[in-house]
């Protein structure tokens, strides 16, 4: 009779003590998780519960009550703003905000953009001085009365002196000395006027300063100030006047009842008696985006301009002042304009790397430039940023991360690089996103658009997903990182300081762990190092040959730091899944897995 022969059972042990993060891909590598939830990578090597969150929700009676808070945007500038139900909060500081009414409209969305001391608000383009509260308003003007009245237009130097000259195409004959005469031979070219004076000492003409315009009426100059660059409306009927509303015109002086204006042509003396329909504005551009960068803001349109024309173009503000985008003199301070060819929207816009950039879905332009006369557009065929994704735009240590349409990127003033392969083949869009330290935080609905939340440690590349916070925008101020969620009528704090947040529930699930060269396999032993704070719970768990079910091996409360093994009750797999699960603060510092395959038998079976 013969027996059958059992080779001796081989097992394989695996010690883990450096865990990866979040890899929702079928190759997930021993250590990391295909499945994940509430977990962080701040005790790197070791695997750790994310820190307890927070609200604000405390605030001086009268001046804020979050419960009925509608929250719109945040910002930074010496403390958080917040702007909620058209009212800014701002400077919070000790749990306390100070209230500005700035007359905004309670819509959704807006834009809180920092200039210097002031915050800028679009699209309502008001703005307000927060070290002069006083000081605040619209970036635009305009002189629009609502009655009829009596203008007078009068040829004057630059600062309103009114002076009587010969308007003519060829100078005049005889002229006296100081007599002023108006050049109008470059107009009809299609340029500008020129004054000069007869000097009979030189016997010859001397160029004066361009030829102005002087307009007299009530209240005309009381919302402008010199170097404005202003249109005006209303006297395109006049003949001596072509063209006045196609162009903006210059300010160079100012009083309550007068303004002066460069003008290109000219005239002795025209009064208008009874005008109606005059108006005189000082416009700020329709602005999809809207940042600061070196002494001027910058925006950018793709779309019907403030007039209803189409525009694809990048503005800049007049340099140091944030009120003035059509002031053309000739200075290097003077606004600028500039006309993109690529075609498509724009799909966000930054400050970052020390360059100005303005993102499409496949390309992005970069500004270069220091001067009106020199500043272009350099154009870089690449992965842009998502429609619908400008609020993913965030610097960490230095480099630039987004969310484009193949996944989230990281941009070093080369090209930009997918850093988001472990988040899978999901298709994610509406993302809004924050820095805090070397950490990026990115909230993105999924194809079935439900939010997730995720954290990606930039000095380790490895991803972390922490819930379905579905958060619209985030804000980063003296270390605290802040957010709105949608629904919630209070600001959180997601990290930099301590929550009040207790057992957050949390899980991670590892990919498939086939067996030992592919055969048959047992789990033979599970062995775990924790730190458990007290109340904490951990439940552990095992699916085999991806059959559905969940079973459980054990459960454990908060019992400070020690080693467990877990009871195993031997079962013949394929693969497998563990699932570690539970509530409060938990930190794995190792995993012991063994696992043997089954002998073979040889020889002949019994009969």
């Amino acid at each position: 009779m013969e027996f059958p022969v059992l080779e001796p059972v081989s097992s394989e042990c695996r010690l883990l003590r450096s865990f990866g993060g979040y890899c929702h891909r079928p190759q997930a590598e021993m250590g990391e998780f295909y499945e994940m939830q509430n977990m962080s990578g701040d005790q790197f090597p070791l695997l750790s519960t994310r820190k307890p969150r927070a609200s604000l929700t405390t605030a001086e009676p009268g001046i804020w009550n979050p419960a009925r808070s509608r929250l719109q945007a945040l910002g930074e500038l010496d403390g958080l703003c917040v702007l909620s139900k058209g009212i800014l909060y701002y400077h919070y500081r000790s749990g306390l905000f100070q209230k500005a009414d700035l007359g905004l409209s309670d819509a959704e969305p807006k834009q809180l953009i920092r200039f210097g001391t002031n915050l800028i608000v679009l699209p309502d383009k008001k703005y307000i001085n927060l070290w002069d509260p006083e000081d605040r308003g619209s970036l635009e003007a305009t002189y629009a009365p609502a009655e009829p009245v009596d203008l007078l237009l009068r040829l004057c130097s630059p600062d309103g002196t009114v002076c009587k000259a010969e308007a003519s195409v060829t100078a005049p004959l005889e002229p006296a000395n100081g007599q002023l005469w108006l050049d109008l031979s470059g107009y009809e070219l299609g340029g500008s006027s020129v004054l000069w004076q007869y000097d009979h000492a030189l016997e010859r003409w001397e160029e004066q300063l361009p030829g102005c315009l002087r307009l007299d009426a009530p209240g005309i100059g009381a919302a402008f100030r010199p170097g404005d660059g202003i249109f005006v409306r209303g006297l395109e009927g006049q003949s001596a006047l072509r063209g006045i509303g196609e162009r903006p015109l210059q300010v160079t002086a100012v009083g309550t009842d007068y303004v002066v204006l460069e003008f290109p042509a000219g005239m002795l003396e025209l009064e208008l008696k009874a005008l109606e329909g005059l108006q005189l504005q000082r416009r700020m551009p329709e602005l999809d985006f809207l940042f600061a960068w070196e002494n001027r803001l910058w925006g950018c349109r793709y779309g019907l301009d403030e007039t209803g024309r189409f525009v694809n173009r990048i503005y800049g503000s007049k340099a140091g002042d944030m009120k003035n985008w059509f002031s053309f003199s000739g200075s290097d301070s003077d606004s600028v304009c500039l006309d993109c060819s690529t075609q498509g929207p724009w799909t966000g816009a930054i400050c970052a790397l020390g360059q100005a950039l303005f993102f499409k879905e496949n390309c992005l332009h970069r500004l270069y430039g220091d001067r009106p006369g020199s500043f272009g557009l350099r154009s870089l065929d690449c992965r842009g940023v998502q429609q619908g994704c400008h609020k993913s735009l965030a610097v960490v240590n230095g480099l630039l991360y987004y969310k484009a349409t193949e996944g989230v990127v990281c941009y070093d003033g080369t090209l930009p690089e997918c850093i988001s392969r472990d988040l899978g083949e999901v298709s994610y869009h509406s993302a809004a996103a924050g820095a805090l330290g070397d950490r990026y935080y990115i909230s993105m609905k999924d194809e079935e658009n439900t939010p997730q939340l995720f954290c990606y440690h930039t000095r380790h590349r490895l991803w972390y997903r922490e819930d379905e916070t579905a958060a619209t925008e985030f804000c980063c101020v003296k270390g605290v990182l802040y957010y709105i969620r949608e629904g919630d009528p209070l600001v959180g704090i997601l990290a930099g300081t301590e929550g009040t947040e207790s057992k957050v529930p949390w899980f991670v699930e590892t990919g498939l762990l086939e067996g030992v060269d592919g055969q048959q396999q047992y789990l033979r032993r599970i062995s775990l190092r924790l730190s458990m704070e007290t109340g904490s719970s951990l439940r552990c768990r095992v699916q085999y040959d991806s059959e559905g079910i969940w079973q459980d091996l054990a459960t454990l409360s908060g019992r400070g730091t020690g080693t467990v093994t877990l009871p195993l009750r031997l079962r013949r797999c394929d693969h497998l899944r563990l699932r570690l699960e539970g509530e409060g603060r938990v930190l794995l510092h190792s995993l012991l897995l063994e696992r043997s395959k089954g002998g073979r038998q040889e020889g002949r079976s019994w009969p």
